[in-house]
């Protein structure tokens, strides 16, 4: 019986501090923790997923995304067990900030990620998770290539709304360009820290994604107190009420991604 292609997940938005690494690193270990087989990929230069789960940053190239990247190297080379069980890790590196610079002339330059995730052999996932880089670039536009559907956090602050724009326009070229879908799965408020100000961004971005229908009742349940540092909530903060709205969205994702496949 063949195998299905794993669930590819994203949390992307162009603008940083978002809470983007700390919302896939918790995500990534919470459905580890439902017996699923997860692959959280660092495609962030910061590399920050990488040294919250295995303790490691580093500027060298070798066995990390780079390699994948740039030199073609298989995804199944560079892949390392984490101490949670049924989680495994991408590195990231420090190195990827001269993707651009690297793939400018190189044809198909798009795929590459997923192609990469296409061609595992020694492992099979249920999941792929991706942490994104801050801006948008060649590995991010590769990242969206390669996703099942994503994640768009946002926080609930002053800037709520900067770049959002600029997403949906990018996002629009693509699926126009490279003739894939790229499905918004939905809308994660973060830095919910119940003022006044975040109340009212929260129903400004309830309003707009709402008449997109993008959004539903997704932002109501998911607003999570996450704040700018990463932070494993699942491993240390199990019963506070960020932890428990990431229990929350694995729950929705699970729900919503049976039988879906990279097409």
């Amino acid at each position: 019986m063949a195998q299905s292609n794993p669930y590819v997940i994203s949390f992307d938005n162009v603008k940083g501090g978002v809470t983007k690494t700390t919302s896939s690193v918790n995500f990534a270990i919470g459905l580890a923790r439902t017996g699923r087989s997860v692959l959280l990929i660092d495609a962030d230069p910061q590399s920050n997923a990488t040294y919250t789960v295995l303790g490691i940053i580093s500027e060298a190239q070798k066995n990390t995304l780079y390699e994948v990247i740039i030199d073609g190297k298989p995804l199944d080379a560079i892949i390392r067990e984490t101490k949670v069980p049924c989680l495994s890790m991408a590195p990231g590196t420090l190195a990827l900030t001269s993707a651009d610079l690297l793939l400018a002339s190189r044809t198909g330059r798009e795929w590459i990620l997923r192609r990469a995730i296409e061609g595992m052999q020694a492992y099979h996932f249920d999941y792929i998770v991706i942490d994104t880089p801050p801006n948008l670039n060649v590995v991010s536009v590769n990242i969206l290539a390669a996703c099942s559907g994503f994640i768009l956090p946002i926080a609930l602050d002053i800037f709520a709304f900067l770049g959002i724009k600029l997403l949906e326009n990018t996002l629009a070229e693509l699926r126009e360009n490279l003739r894939i879908p790229i499905p918004l799965i939905g809308v994660v408020a973060t830095l919910h820290d119940n003022t006044i100000e975040s109340r009212e961004r929260l129903q400004q971005v309830k309003d707009y994604f709402g008449v997109e229908g993008l959004l539903e009742n997704l932002v109501s349940e998911f607003a999570i107190n996450a704040r700018s540092h990463v932070r494993n909530f699942y491993g240390r903060y199990v019963i506070c009420p960020a932890a428990k709205r990431y229990v929350l969205l694995n729950y929705y994702i699970q729900s919503t991604s049976v039988d879906v496949a990279l097409k």
